[in-house]
């Protein structure tokens, strides 16, 4: 479990990182067509830039954005993932074949996805379909940003937890000043009481000795009047 101090340096450590990405995406997530290689060759695809995430990060949100879509299986290997039979709905009933291809820029911090669609002995261009391959363009770059917001996801998750603390503690100090607050009236309230006390004491302890004086005297004077008598 992450540590408030943890918490912090995570936010220190990351609020730069994330401010470069945010100047990038300002421009907004670029989706182009080019040849990219695979192992098993050369295929016309699709190519987005992920900031700010781990190639590991990228292959997982990736896999579960597919299982968005019926499939018979997903199997990734490497830097490569294959989705077999995908059936996007808004393409009708004819299902397609995957491949998704990972380059991961640890330097820079970003991942080069390269995906292509393979229709059933040819892949998909701007000229062969064009409905689709808009389709296509949409569902790369939608989930290009879904995963360029992730880091960001998870830092507000922290800083929320960071902030649910911090209000904790200051719900707990402001408790404690409430309840010093009221031990220290109470000790006036008790000051001011004991100090009457001792006034009200005082002028009774006075009136005692005055009347122990005078009950010493009359002792004395009854002690002599015994005397005389002879």
């Amino acid at each position: 479990m992450l540590t408030k101090i943890n918490f912090m340096k995570n936010l220190l450590l990351t609020i730069p990182a994330l401010l470069v990405s945010s100047l990038l995406f300002s421009q907004g997530v670029q989706v182009t067509e080019q040849k990219a290689n695979f192992t098993s060759g050369e295929k016309d695809a699709l190519v987005v830039t992920i900031q700010n995430n781990s190639k590991d990060k990228v292959v997982d949100l990736w896999k579960d954005n597919l299982k968005e879509f019926k499939s018979e299986k997903i199997k990734t290997e490497k830097n490569e993932m294959f989705a077999d039979n995908v059936l996007i709905k808004e393409w009708g009933n004819n299902p397609v074949d995957i491949y998704t291809a990972f380059e991961e820029n640890k330097d820079g911090g970003n991942v080069k996805m390269m995906v292509a669609f393979d229709l059933g002995g040819a892949y998909l261009t701007r000229e062969s379909d064009s409905m689709k391959y808009n389709s296509a363009v949409k569902m790369v770059r939608d989930f290009a940003v879904k995963a360029n917001r992730h880091p960001y996801e998870e830092r507000i998750i922290i800083s929320q937890k960071l902030i649910q603390n911090m209000e904790d503690d200051q719900k707990s100090l402001e408790s404690k000043n409430k309840d010093l607050a009221k031990d220290i009236e109470d000790y006036k309230n008790k000051i001011s009481k004991s100090e009457e006390e001792i006034r009200m004491n005082e002028e009774s302890l006075g009136k005692k000795k005055a009347l122990i004086q005078a009950e010493k005297a009359n002792h004395e004077t009854i002690k002599s009047d015994m005397e005389k008598i002879q």
